[in-house]
């Protein structure tokens, strides 16, 4: 009817040898250990790519910071009518030691400490 009778159909299991139980399970391994490779591999440069990343975030807060630092300083310095060597700041207090070498009155004064606290606060959570 359909041009294709029982007999004519390609034959299954008769072109492929079968195998057994010892040969699947050394195939088997032989898979598992080649996807374990790939997932170890694969597992190493995630890492290292979150290591990467988390060391520029890491950098960008602090650059961030001493750059928020440095202009805040600035800011006090013109302020107070002060040089411009007073305008640097960051983790490193420059601004902060210059403010009490300039004599200045008690109310900057405080402004200053706090603003030191706040940086050794910011330091410590680093």
């Amino acid at each position: 009817m359909y041009g294709l009778k029982l007999a004519q159909a390609e034959p299954k299991a008769a072109a492929t040898k079968a195998e057994t139980p010892d040969e699947s399970r050394k195939i088997f391994e032989a898979h598992v250990k080649e996807a374990a490779d790939i997932v170890k591999t694969e597992n190493s440069i995630e890492n290292k790519r979150t290591t990467q990343i988390a060391k520029m975030d890491a950098q960008n807060v602090k650059d961030t910071f001493n750059e928020s630092a440095r202009v805040r300083s600035g800011r006090v310095a013109m302020t107070r009518g002060g040089p411009k060597e007073r305008y640097s700041g960051g983790h490193n207090g420059k601004a902060a030691a210059l403010a009490q070498e300039s004599g200045s009155d008690a109310s900057s004064e405080s402004d200053s400490d706090e603003e030191e606290v706040n940086a050794k606060k910011h330091q410590a959570l680093q």
